[in-house]
């Protein structure tokens, strides 16, 4: 036996737990409450999974920049779990918002990525308004 620690993720990509419990939306909770984030060893599960590439445009994301986004938006009751992350750069997330999967597919598929970048830019600068509104500065 080995002193180092297991590598959390087999070929397949999912973490070394019984086949009955690898999507357990129990294991997507924490005192009742549904985890959001997905923590270091699912992302590096998600991201070796989807070849360190985002699943929408087919850019190239580091492990350390890309955004584990869900299908089922967390907003609309998805849960942090393996079969429902993708490997996504930030501009993709940010313009899928809480759409789901197939909406955005579809719309990303007809208008492109020029549509995905305007969309991104207005969810962020969205987020930055909310900030300064928190922040008392608008």
């Amino acid at each position: 036996m080995s002193d180092q620690p297991e590598d959390p993720c087999n070929s397949d990509g999912y973490f070394h737990l019984p086949e009955s419990l690898k999507d357990n939306p129990v294991l997507a909770s924490l005192d009742g409450k549904r985890i959001r984030f997905a923590g270091k060893a699912m992302r590096k599960c998600v991201y070796e999974r989807d070849g360190g590439k985002c699943h929408y445009c087919g850019a190239v994301v580091t492990l350390e920049r890309f955004q584990a986004d869900h299908k089922v938006p967390f907003s609309k009751g998805g849960l942090t779990i393996l079969s429902n992350l993708l490997c996504s750069c930030r501009l993709c997330n940010l313009a899928k918002g809480n759409v789901s999967y197939e909406q955005f597919v579809s719309e990303l598929a007809e208008k492109g990525l020029e549509w995905r970048n305007d969309i991104a830019q207005k969810q962020a600068n969205w987020f930055a308004d909310q900030r300064r509104l928190a922040l008392g500065q608008i």
